[in-house]
């Protein structure tokens, strides 16, 4: 999964009925679900991951979560937020109404 993250993170497969900001966190969640369904497995069989190649798996669990959730979509959500805060400001200051010449 982190080798697939990595891959497409900048230009991730998105479906064609989905907005571009929605369809990349979408992306990302679906990776994330995807990793934590072994995981919640490892951690109900005990001392699975305590043991061996436990304490890696988990390490590497814990960084790409990291990656997902705090530098990719926050990175995303932050840049479509701002872009859109200022896009939204901007257009409420300008005028809905006028006056047509003739006509009252």
């Amino acid at each position: 999964m982190s080798e697939l993250f990595n891959m497409h993170k900048e230009n991730p497969p998105i479906p064609k009925n989905m907005p571009p900001t929605a369809g990349k966190i979408a992306w990302a969640r679906s990776i994330m679900n995807r990793i934590k369904g072994p995981i919640f497995k490892f951690k109900t069989k005990e001392g699975l991951l305590t043991k061996d190649e436990g304490p890696e798996v988990t390490k590497r669990y814990i960084t790409l979560s990291k990656q997902l959730d705090v530098e990719y979509e926050e990175k995303i959500f932050t840049a479509w937020n701002s872009k859109n805060t200022e896009h939204a400001i901007s257009d409420l200051k300008l005028n809905i109404l006028a006056v047509a010449e003739g006509r009252y």
